[in-house]
């Protein structure tokens, strides 16, 4: 384990962390559910460790009536996680719908572009990252802006470099 580096959680204490709290940490980026409820929605097939998490988007709540998409990536011991939470409203009864899409570490490949501007003391601070993961179908694209995170605290360019990191460095172990 290098230094800075933390720690993955056990599936069964990241499953009781959800329960407790509602959310999870990895450093700087944080998987939340509106309701501790929905943690075996979302948590049950987990197993092994939870190296590092990303959230892409989450659900919504507004007069009682949930809406929108939870969407997580997570790094696993030999796997890549996307759960997919969606909301259906058919005869005024909300459906959750949570998919769980595991991908063999060793057949994922990660592409990462990141845009820094220059600051007034000549340094570099970073604007915006763009990851896609191919060896999934379809790829999946993570897009996270510093501007719209600061305004609606939507996922972190730096959340975005730190997993494609935990990525490749887990991928490459295998």
């Amino acid at each position: 384990m290098d230094e800075g580096e933390e720690e993955p959680v056990t599936a069964d204490e990241f499953r009781k962390r959800l329960a407790a709290s509602g959310a999870v940490e990895f450093g700087d980026s944080k998987l939340r559910l509106l309701s501790r409820a929905q943690t075996p929605a979302f948590a049950g097939p987990i197993s092994g460790s939870v190296h590092y998490g990303i959230e892409r988007s989450r659900l919504t709540r507004g007069r009682g009536v949930l809406s929108g998409t939870q969407d997580w990536l997570m790094i696993l011991d030999d796997h890549l996680l996307w759960i997919t939470g969606r909301v259906a409203v058919e005869n005024n009864e909300q459906t959750l719908t949570v998919d769980h899409q595991f991908y063999p570490l060793t057949s994922v490949r990660a592409s990462l572009r990141a845009e820094y501007v220059p600051t007034m003391s000549d340094g570099m601070v970073l604007r915006a990252a763009h990851l896609e993961v191919t060896g999934a179908t379809p790829p999946l694209v993570v897009d996270a802006d510093a501007e719209r995170a600061a305004n609606d605290g939507t996922l972190e360019p730096e959340s975005v470099v730190l997993f494609a990191q935990h990525l490749t460095a887990r991928a490459t172990s295998r």
